[in-house]
Order: C-alpha cells, then sequence, then structure tokens
C-alpha cells in the first residue's frame, strides 16, 4: 500500500502553510517524512538544501536536531522541570554553552509571550500557555521548517486563537510553518492550503 503518492510542493521562508485531509489521508506520514523521522521509498525531501535519504542516521539525527522543529497537539513538556527548563533542552542536546543557554531561552519564551512564566512547572500554567512553551521549545534554536502536527487540537478556542495568533507572529518574522490540522479556523490564519486526500495531494 502506497502512503503517498505523486505529492509535490515547496515551503517558502516566511510563510505558514495549512496541511488539511481526512483521518488517514497521509498528513502524519507527511509530517514524519518532513521531520526526518521516516525517508521516503520513491523521490526526495530536501531541507535546508539538504537531500535527507543520502544522510547517515548520524547526520538525519543532526539535521532533524538543527533544522526541523516540531509542536504537537500533546505539549510533551516534562513535569518535573520549569517552563523554561523544557525550552532549554534542545539546546542542552546540541551542548550550547550555558550562559549562551539562558539568553536564548529568555529570548524564546518573550517571543511566545510568556518570559514571565519561565519559573513555572507545566502544571502551573494553562493549556495554552504550555503550548506557547513547546512553541518556544521548538523555536529556541530556529529551526528552517517548523511542523506543528494539531497544536491547537487540545486548545479551547479561546486560547487555540491565542496559539494561532503567536504562529501567525512567528511566520511574519520569517519562519516557515507546516500546519496539519482539522480546523478552519487555524488554516484561516495561513498564507495556502494543501489538501491530502488518500495519499494525494489534490490542492
Amino acid at each position: 500500500m502506497t502512503a503517498l503518492s505523486d505529492v509535490s510542493f515547496r515551503l517558502l521562508p516566511g510563510t505558514m502553510t495549512a496541511l488539511v485531509g481526512p483521518s488517514g489521508c497521509g498528513k502524519s506520514t507527511l509530517l514524519n517524512l518532513l521531520g526526518c523521522l521516516d525517508l521516503p521509498t520513491a523521490g526526495e525531501v530536501e531541507i535546508a538544501g539538504v537531500v535527507t535519504q543520502h544522510l547517515a542516521d548520524d547526520a538525519l539525527t543532526a539535521l532533524r536536531r538543527d533544522q526541523v522543529g516540531s509542536i504537537f497537539q500533546a505539549f510533551h513538556l516534562i513535569s518535573g522541570l520549569t517552563l523554561a527548563e523544557n525550552v532549554a533542552i534542545p539546546l542542552q542536546l546540541a551542548r550550547v554553552a550555558r550562559p549562551r543557554v539562558a539568553e536564548f531561552v529568555q529570548a524564546a519564551l518573550a517571543r511566545v509571550g510568556i518570559l514571565e512564566l519561565a519559573d513555572v512547572l507545566p502544571s502551573q500554567a494553562s493549556g495554552g500557555q504550555q503550548q506557547r512553551a513547546a512553541i518556544a521549545r521548538a523555536i529556541v534554536r530556529p529551526p528552517a521548517v517548523l511542523l506543528a502536527d494539531e497544536p491547537t487540537g487540545s486548545l479551547d478556542s479561546h486560547n487555540g486563537a491565542l496559539v494561532m495568533d503567536v504562529l501567525r507572529k512567528l511566520a511574519d518574522d520569517g519562519q516557515t510553518i507546516l500546519l496539519a490540522t482539522h480546523s478552519a479556523e487555524a488554516a484561516a490564519v495561513c498564507d495556502r492550503t494543501l489538501s491530502l486526500r488518500d495519499g494525494c495531494l489534490i490542492t
């Protein structure tokens, strides 16, 4: 069975693209390919000028770490760490010097509007604040592409709108974003929409 067929598109810098389609249409497979979690069996995926399927495992891991940011419907924050400590994790994995870690974390939290919550635990933050912390973690080392998989799916309409406003501002500042969503409201905030059906791109 072919998960995706004849899917070809380019994500332009500073744009936010919605990826829509029914459950099982191939959205998750496409995100996994772009997130360097899977490799295509045919065709090519190119990220920041690098074709992924030509990379060894170590190089693929480095590309995923350095060039791809991911946001999920479930926030995936570590409950025993503060929001700032959660945001710092990608920097620590990349062995960034400790003084620079604090600088980058503060800048990322400020960009998503929750700098004042740096020292609180996830359980002390609202769902929308937790999702913004997850966004900060994804952009603390500015990625070539930011992948968002139903980032408002577990939020109420108010917090969902706040998160979409953060993503819109990031795109306006030059971040490239691909947003998989079932929400018409979220898709409407994007610059364009790609529709998948049965593994094929129909728009």
